[in-house]
C-alpha cells in the first residue's frame, strides 16, 4: 500500500463451493468462505501478521475425499484468526 513507506500489506480471498451431496445423501447448498491478510513491515527483518480464514463463521460440510467414500460428513474449519511474527536473521 502506498502508505508509511509502502510497509502495510493487505490482501483478501474467497473459497466458493458450489452445491454438493455426499454418497450417504448429505446435501449443502453453495457457500463461499472469506479470508484476509494484514501484514505490516517493522523493519527489512521483521514482520507481523494478523490471518483470518472463513471470517463469517459459516457452518459447512468439508469437501475431501474422504466424504465420498462413506466415510462420514465433517463439518469444515470454523473462523480462524492467527497472528504471525516472522523475524530473517541475516
Amino acid at each position: 500500500m502506498p502508505v508509511d513507506n509502502g510497509k502495510w500489506t493487505i490482501g483478501g480471498g474467497v473459497d466458493v463451493q458450489s452445491k454438493t451431496k455426499s454418497s450417504r445423501n448429505v446435501q449443502q447448498g453453495g457457500y463461499a468462505l472469506w479470508n484476509a491478510n494484514v501484514q505490516y513491515r517493522l523493519n527489512s527483518n521483521a514482520t507481523f501478521s494478523l490471518i483470518g480464514s472463513n471470517l463469517t463463521n459459516k457452518r459447512y460440510y468439508a469437501n475431501h475425499a474422504n466424504r465420498n467414500a462413506l466415510a462420514g460428513n465433517y463439518y469444515g474449519e470454523p473462523r480462524n484468526i492467527t497472528a504471525k511474527f516472522e523475524y530473517k536473521f541475516k
